[in-house]
């Protein structure tokens, strides 16, 4: 166990334990190598030693004059002996203390400003200069120290510091409970297998770091142990891994007991420490509080921390307090709840920055990237998206008008580089994004699929080159890196691909990718074995609780997709504690978790269980099923559950009620002039489910103009101005949309196809296509594209037109062989290509139109929406439906 060491210091080590707790974990003496064969005499006639303070005045005892000589035998503690060999040695050479100490606090100083690189080179110098380390308390810290700067970096850095560590556990001593005796440790060790996904470990070695047993009840597992580190970081990773009521019970008992401390001495020289552990505290309690969507308590401890309060005016709320970490997850709790106004001004206000300062100000990076990332965040979720690139650019020293090639040269922070990522694929720069993510990882566009697909080293570069191949279509490639990620091949049985890999992140990232591709039985298979479950075990074993939410939810979504309603409800029911039987008040009632109760009302919609759906909504809205309109469409101040209940009433057909509620949230009274109701609100969602119900309303003007501010143009422009595309592809495909609509399919088409030239999307080449359907040039046009997806439900979409038009002009009769073919056409997309949700809804409609059972078409619709649940708000209006309603209006008269 040399670590790189000079041999003597190696084996000195494992002689010298420095202990955390001495009174549990003391070990008995033993002597080192110098003394061990040494006798030790004691002269039975040497006087008694007393101090000179302590001797009478007048006696001179040891005060001899500096003539006489000294009575050596009476001074003597040891018998005189010969030198032996060894004593002559010359001594190896060791750190003079003063510079070791300075050294070590210079490195530990690189690790906590975050230079990872520097810091490690620091440790390493210092573990493999010349000189030896004597004190084995600081050999422990350097290792420890060295072990902590290559946690942070790649996965094999990772790996080495828990090979390290994992060497230095042996040279120490054990605690009952298995925990290693050397200070900070298993501390460090549990969180270098944190960041390789092991979580279970890390878990483990917390527990026997905190004299937990893991099959301890809860009671006993979030009793603090006043090792607070040690408990901080447990209640932390049990955060990580889903298990939310166990880190907030731990955090308030380690509250509870601060406090005490705290107020039984208030003088106590561990004050200071201990306060310091009481902000920690606090603050976990309100990133945990947002995550379990608890934003009140949440905003409440927050602002109490900085002396706020929650009634302050608007200007004090949004100062900066001076502590930067509340002050950001103030900042993401404020986002939670919908204050995005608020948030910005406090993030500004963070950066020296006031919102009426020029563009160019307020793009400016500072020398805080964690607040700047932040801005980053609000102006994208905003839609900000130019804004939200420009500060990025700044971050990163690059220019907009910078060639490809310097835009996507990777800088040393890679939080800024994978943000840069994350927006570029939101803004349809798919070439750029994955041109950056590929240099990140060392590879290169033009590079085999097998080097495509090796590993960088780094987990989070590899999951976002993963998912971005997810978001293109390279389902391929993105299959390879995952199985690669995973320790598997392709070509490997079924059995061995649906192991476990042990990274929960990776196994359901490949999950999800499973399910894009239509490879349902090993997505599914992979989420039992996740879930301790057998694809033959009965109803009951497979809807019972996994005990990780993460996982429960992912197999609830999995049977939806599947077509399992009753699986998915009845898992959704377990985990909300309740069961299909229970009473329609009992059901509807709040289960106390947000995420659960508003994913089983979006799981009510495609069942089509409406009044269920709205009853949960309207309780989370704290709201009375029979109270007046004004007071079912008032907004209760979260935005995710206004939002829901607004699409829910959209999809009810109360258009009105859904306006009112969307108005409220916005601050805007119902009868304002069309110039104020028009004004974009600042959060993308909420104007473009504005804009999308106008339409659906007939409100074209109000949805037009609302657009056109929301793309930064005039109502009144010229037509080069207005059909240009103004940089995010959501807005100007609904405005495609409504001018196809409204009659304006020049301008439609032209904009659609600058879009084309500037996102390069699926999404446009499809809309492009869906422009010309019914029309004589069609079928010229799609012949000269490859065949896709896009391609062939484009085709059906066409078909089904011209069925439509030759229903309503000559009866059902003469539109048959139009909707075959149009059926055909859809049914050969959904065989050849992974599930898609445009192809399963026009199915749908086929299915519908050809006089199908309710069932089937009623399935397809589910299944669309299950692939993607923002359909249901995008494309109600959509042009290719538009003679759809009055051709099945015929259908069915004639039918019955």
């Amino acid at each position: 166990m040399s670590y790189g060491l000079p041999t003597k210091i190696a084996s000195t080590s494992s002689k010298s334990t420095t202990t955390s707790q001495p009174s549990e974990y003391s070990a008995s003496g033993s002597d080192t190598g110098a003394s061990k064969g040494r006798k030790f005499t004691l002269n039975p006639n040497a006087e008694t030693f007393i101090p000179r303070s302590q001797l009478p005045h007048g006696d001179h005892r040891g005060h001899q004059h500096s003539n006489r000589p000294l009575n050596i035998p009476d001074r003597s503690a040891t018998a005189c002996q010969r030198p032996t060999p060894r004593t002559f040695q010359p001594e190896a050479k060791t750190y003079p203390p003063d510079a070791l100490k300075k050294e070590i606090s210079s490195a530990y100083t690189m690790l906590n400003n975050k230079n990872f690189i520097d810091a490690e080179k620091a440790f390493r110098v210092i573990l493999h200069g010349k000189h030896d380390i004597p004190d084995p308390f600081d050999k422990h810290n350097v290792i420890i120290g060295l072990a902590r700067s290559l946690k942070e970096q790649t996965c094999e850095k990772q790996l080495e510091a828990c090979s390290i560590l994992e060497e230095l556990r042996l040279d120490g001593k054990f605690t009952r409970f298995g925990a290693s005796t050397i200070y900070n440790l298993d501390l460090t060790l549990s969180l270098c297998e944190e960041a390789l996904g092991r979580l279970f470990d890390a878990e483990t070695r917390l527990l026997r770091l905190r004299k937990k047993s893991r099959n301890a009840d809860e009671k006993t597992l979030c009793e603090p142990t006043c090792y607070y580190n040690a408990d901080i970081n447990n209640a932390r990773l049990w955060q990580s891994m889903g298990k939310y009521t166990l880190a907030e019970t731990l955090f308030l008992n380690i509250k509870k007991e601060l406090i005490k401390k705290l107020q039984s001495n208030p003088y106590s020289p561990d004050t200071s420490k201990l306060r310091k552990y009481l902000d920690t505290v606090n603050l976990a309690l309100g990133r945990i509080w947002q995550l379990m969507d608890k934003h009140q308590m949440a905003e409440e401890v927050l602002l109490e921390m900085v002396g706020k309060r929650s009634g302050d005016s608007e200007d004090t709320l949004c100062k900066h307090s001076g502590h930067k970490d509340i002050d950001l997850t103030l900042v993401r709790v404020w986002q939670a709840k919908g204050k995005y106004e608020q948030a910005e001004r406090l993030l500004l206000s963070m950066s020296q920055k006031h919102p009426d300062d020029s563009e160019e100000t307020l793009c400016n990076s500072t020398s805080h990237n964690d607040i700047d990332l932040a801005l980053v965040r609000i102006w994208q979720v905003r839609g900000n998206y130019q804004r939200a690139e420009r500060l990025l650019l700044n971050m990163s020293r690059k220019r907009p008008d910078d060639s490809e090639e310097i835009l996507c040269n990777p800088i040393d922070h890679r939080d800024i580089d994978l943000a840069l990522v994350r927006l570029w694929e939101v803004m349809n720069k798919q070439e750029l994004a994955e041109k950056l993510l590929l240099n990140m990882s060392g590879k290169r566009p033009g590079d085999s699929e097998e080097e495509l697909c090796k590993l960088s080293g780094n987990l989070e570069i590899d999951m976002a080159l993963a998912r971005h191949w997810e978001l293109t279509g390279n389902y391929k490639l993105a299959e390879k890196l995952l199985l690669n990620m995973s320790g598997k091949r392709p070509g490997d049985s079924e059995e061995e691909l649906c192991k476990l890999c042990g990274n929960r992140e990776i196994d359901m990232a490949l999950v999800r990718l499973w399910e894009v591709m239509n490879k349902q039985e090993l997505a599914e298979k992979l989420l039992l074995n996740m879930s301790g479950k057998c694809p033959g075990d009965s109803e009951e074993e497979l809807c019972k609780l996994s005990g990780n939410r993460g996982i429960d939810m992912a197999l609830a979504r999995h049977y939806e997709l599947t077509g399992n309603y009753k699986l998915a409800e009845k898992l959704l029911l377990n985990m909300s504690g309740k069961r299909p039987g229970d009473s329609k008040e009992e059901l509807c009632k709040l289960c106390g978790n947000r995420e659960i109760d508003l994913t089983l009302t979006r799981h009510w919609e495609l069942a089509g269980k409406y009044k269920l759906a709205e009853k949960l909504l309207l309780n989370m809205s704290g709201k009375h099923p029979n109270a007046n309109i004004h007071s079912l469409c008032s907004s209760c101040g979260d935005m995710e559950i206004d939002l829901a209940l607004v699409r829910l009433w959209e999809m009810m057909g109360k258009h009105e009620w859904s306006e009112k509620l969307m108005l409220n949230m916005i601050g805007m009274p119902p009868g304002a002039i069309a110039e104020e109701l028009c004004k974009p609100f600042g959060h993308h969602d909420i104007d473009l489910t504005r804009a999308r119900l106008w339409q659906k309303m007939n409100k074209f003007e109000l949805s037009e103009r609302l657009l056109l501010n929301m793309s930064g143009k005039h109502f009144n422009a010229d037509e080069d101005s207005l059909c240009k595309p103004s940089g995010n592809q959501q807005i100007d495909l609904t405005l495609v949309r409504l001018w196809d609509t409204t009659g304006k399919c020049e301008e439609a088409e032209r904009l659609t196809r600058h879009c084309c030239e500037l996102y390069h999307s699926n999404e446009c080449q499809l809309t492009l296509l869906c422009l010309s359907t019914g029309k004589a040039g069609f079928l010229e046009m799609i012949s000269r594209c490859p065949e896709s997806v896009n391609t062939l439900v484009a085709t059906s979409i066409h078909y089904f037109t011209l069925a439509c038009d030759q229903i309503k002009k000559d009866g059902p009769e003469s539109a048959k062989d139009n909707l075959e073919k149009a059926f055909e056409q859809v049914e050969s997309a959904l065989q050849k290509y992974p599930p898609n949700a445009g192809a399963y809804s026009q199915k749908a409609h086929c299915l519908r139109m050809l006089g199908r059972s309710k069932q089937e078409w009623t399935e397809c619709f589910a299944r669309a929406q299950a692939l993607d649940y923002s359909r249901t708000q995008k494309r109600k209006a959509d042009f290719w439906r538009r003679n759809e309603y009055i051709a099945l209006e015929i259908v069915r008269g004639l039918t019955g």
